[in-house]
């Protein structure tokens, strides 16, 4: 992927699946410079995300977790629980989930009220 001169930014309610077998460590702001929270993501969980965002000249893409009791990563606000990776490059990190009948109980974190 070809670093982009414009930041890609788009807000929503987003289901996403780990599919990167070592997980993914959740991080304080969309940079790869950002501490993590200590939280990690394992592989193969569903979880919600409300934001993606993807800095001018990165090939990196963000998504910020949806607020969840179930993530208590200190430091974060109170608009989302962290930051991962949603690819890395020609890395994917973590696939959408459109269009399947998942149930709610598969969730973590559990969407918050809109």
């Amino acid at each position: 992927a070809v670093p982009s001169t414009k930041a890609y930014h788009e807000r929503g309610r987003f289901a996403y699946r780990v599919a990167y077998k070592g997980g993914i460590g959740v991080r304080l702001h969309p940079d790869v410079s950002s501490p993590t929270t200590g939280e990690v993501l394992q592989y193969g969980q569903v979880f919600w995300a409300i934001e993606r965002y993807a800095p001018v000249g990165s090939e990196i893409m963000f998504v910020r977790l949806a607020p969840s009791p179930q993530l208590q990563g200190g430091g974060v606000d109170d608009n989302g629980d962290g930051w991962v990776f949603e690819s890395k490059g020609s890395t994917s990190i973590l696939e959408r989930v459109n269009g399947q009948r998942i149930t709610s109980d598969s969730f973590s974190p559990s969407p918050s009220p809109a």
